[in-house]
This record gives C-alpha cells, sequence and structure tokens, in this order.
C-alpha cells in the first residue's frame, strides 16, 4: 500500500499546483476535475504505446544503451505525450466553447498542469503495477519521485510557455524537454550501482520542482 501512495505522489503536486497558478485563490474545480480526468484516460494508451516502444528495446547495461532507453522511452515519451494531450485537451475545450458561443473562464495554465498531473500520475502508478516484482531503488523510490519532480517542474514551464509567443515559448518547451532528459541518467547510475549520485541527481530534480512551485506561486503577485 505505501508503495502505491508513493507512486500517487504527484496527484499531490497536482494540487499545489493549480492552487498557485491564479492569484485569486478559487480555481473552478469542476473544469480542473475534468482536464485532470482527461489526463487519467489518456495515460491508459498512453502507456500501452510506451510499453510497445520499450518492447522493441531489449534491455542493456551498456551505459549508452541504458541511458538512451530510459530518457527516451521511461521519461522522454510519457512527457512528449502527457504534453500533447493536454494541448489537445485544452484545444477541445476551446473548440467547443467557440461553437457553443459560451466563452469558457477556465486559464489556460491550469487546463494544462491538472492534464499534465492527471496523466503522470496515473502512469507511475501504471509502472508501479507493471515492475511489482522489482525490487531496485529506482522503481521503489526514484522513479515514483521523478515523476513528481517532473509534475513540478512541467507545472511552471507550463504557466510560463502560455504567456510567450515563439521563440521564447520554443526555448520554455526545451526547457521542458532537458528534465526527462536528465532523469534519464538516474537509473543509468542505480544499474551502476552508483545508488549516491542517482539520488543527489533526483533531489537536484525535486529542488528544480520546489523551486518550479515557488516561482508559480510568486508570479500572480510580480505581474499583478
Amino acid at each position: 500500500m505505501a508503495l502505491f501512495l508513493v507512486s500517487s505522489m504527484p496527484l499531490f503536486v497536482v494540487g499545489v499546483a493549480v492552487y498557485l497558478a491564479q492569484p485569486h485563490r478559487d480555481p473552478p474545480w469542476a473544469d480542473i476535475a475534468r482536464a485532470f480526468g482527461a489526463g487519467v484516460v489518456f495515460a491508459f494508451p498512453a502507456y500501452v504505446l510506451v510499453a510497445t516502444v520499450l518492447a522493441g528495446f531489449a534491455p542493456s547495461y551498456r551505459g549508452f544503451s541504458l541511458y538512451v532507453r530510459a530518457a527516451l522511452g521511461e521519461h522522454l515519451l510519457p512527457v512528449v505525450l502527457a504534453v500533447a494531450g493536454a494541448v489537445a485537451a485544452s484545444w477541445w475545450r476551446s473548440r467547443r466553447s467557440h461553437v457553443s458561443s459560451a466563452p469558457t473562464t477556465f486559464p489556460q495554465n491550469e487546463s494544462l498542469i491538472a492534464s499534465l498531473g492527471g496523466f503522470l500520475t496515473t502512469f507511475a502508478i501504471l509502472e508501479r503495477l507493471s515492475h511489482l516484482d522489482d525490487a531496485s531503488s529506482y522503481y521503489l523510490l526514484l522513479l515514483p519521485l521523478l515523476r513528481l519532480a517532473t509534475v513540478g517542474i512541467l507545472a511552471g514551464l507550463a504557466a510560463l510557455a502560455v504567456s510567450w509567443n515563439g521563440w521564447t515559448r520554443a526555448g520554455i518547451v526545451a526547457a521542458g524537454l532537458a528534465a526527462p532528459l536528465a532523469a534519464g541518467v538516474i537509473p543509468l547510475m542505480d544499474a551502476l550501482q552508483v545508488h549516491l549520485v542517482g539520488v543527489v541527481l533526483t533531489g537536484l530534480l525535486l529542488a528544480g520542482a520546489a523551486f518550479s512551485l515557488r516561482w508559480l506561486g510568486a508570479r500572480p503577485a510580480r505581474l499583478g
């Protein structure tokens, strides 16, 4: 039971991020729940897709091959799918609002955060279910913590991205992709039994998530 609680930790980060993402502290929880639910639903076919891609690449303990498999398959691909699903859900809501001539007041950043959180929380739980027989520190603790860090980092970047266009937004997206690529180093350290390095890198990503959430909370006050 404790392991599943650890896997669902990103859910709590979602609540914090949504609360911090808007200045009036009164978010439309029903709309947020729908966005979160859309992320949960999309996580299931996405997990099947990721598992299929990973099945095509046999596990390797060679340094670079292990890193590429972990960084691209276990981290970058889920994040790309999570962002794509969140953007698609946001576009669909805005399209329905336009067709019905009933403009929505649901902020884009809250929508993105809720959808990303629903996806990555569910994805982390599915990973735990598929690795019940794996007692490594990576699957037991580090991977759920990395999902938590990813939610925190992407929450701040998602709120920042909707405020910019052009090359600035592209740079923000590139920064978001850097987090999963960095996370791919950690399973390599775990496989090489350099556990302390993996723990330190995980701690750095969690610190980045904390900074992102702190910026998210301070942003309305600065802009107001």
